[in-house]
């Protein structure tokens, strides 16, 4: 299980949400498997534990104050950290998020 979900990621994702406009209020990504890879077919396993170990815990204080601190030893300041969106996870309790999967 990840201890801090915020900064279970590239550095540089902690900036993504700089390229938004500022009115956005949905957001739509994804992710597919890559072509080229060592086999010729894909078996998707492990939604469930994914789902539990990174979706089911609940942004503490202690975890945004992690993630500022890292953003600031990774870019010398905390600028580009949004404090505001994880303070209101936080806040929610939850993921504001939908999930679709094969």
């Amino acid at each position: 299980m990840v201890e801090n979900l915020i900064i279970a990621t590239d550095a540089y994702k902690l900036t993504h949400h700089l390229q938004y406009p500022d009115d956005i209020t949905k957001l739509y990504s994804y992710g597919e498997a890559r072509v080229g890879g060592q086999f010729d077919q894909v078996s998707w396993f492990g939604l469930g534990m994914i789902l539990h170990d990174y979706f089911h815990i609940k942004i503490t204080d202690d975890m945004i104050d992690e993630a500022e601190k890292m953003s600031l030893q990774t870019f010398g300041t905390s600028a580009y950290f949004n404090r505001a969106v994880w303070e209101k996870v936080r806040d929610l309790g939850y993921f504001p998020v939908t999930i679709k999967a094969l």
